[in-house]
């Protein structure tokens, strides 16, 4: 089925449209994910010791080598990089998991709050300068880690725990 997508986007690419370029970059990655099995994510989970320092050496070789070669990035190298990077990212997770409770709870709840943190993090940042004022500029860098990302993590974490509540409530009616 993937594959037939695929076959049916290059016709339409080559005969009709112009397809986006990004499509077949990240197309591989949409019908990885509908082709892999979970159990692939266990495979990894296990063995993560083993897959976090090679994903980790990939992913850095694979940019150092391929940083002022733009073509060979966008050729392939980049899927090399797309790839060890998502290796490298669940096997620091996996890692992070079984360390600690306590870090796998401000993991949680850094993840609950990201959604809302990307949608409005400059406008919460914003409220915050103002409020505590920016006439230093050597302390902005300070103010923006030590008061505002804290002080963004912890609305968006408001704002997205009353949005479930309010869809929660919603769906009993």
């Amino acid at each position: 089925m993937a594959l037939s997508l695929l076959a049916i986007v290059v016709v339409v690419d080559l005969l009709f449209l112009d397809v986006d370029n990004v499509f077949y970059l990240y197309y591989p990655f949409y019908a990885l994910g509908l082709i892999l099995p979970s159990s692939s994510l266990e495979f990894i989970y296990r063995r993560k010791y083993l897959f976090l320092p090679i994903s980790v050496a990939l992913f850095t070789a694979t940019v150092l080598i391929t940083c002022d070669k733009s073509d060979y990035f966008m050729g392939g190298g980049i899927y090399v990089a797309m790839i060890s990077g998502l290796v490298m990212l669940f096997a620091a997770a996996t890692v992070i998991n079984s360390l600690s409770k306590g870090l796998t709870k401000f993991f949680f709840w850094i993840s609950f709050s990201s959604m809302v943190a990307y949608l409005f993090h400059r406008q919460i940042y914003f409220v915050i300068i103002y409020a505590i004022g920016d006439s230093n500029q050597e302390l902005s860098i300070v103010k923006a880690l030590f008061v505002a990302v804290p002080i963004i993590f912890a609305v968006s974490f408001l704002v997205q725990k009353a949005y479930d509540f309010l869809i929660e409530k919603c769906k009993l009616k």
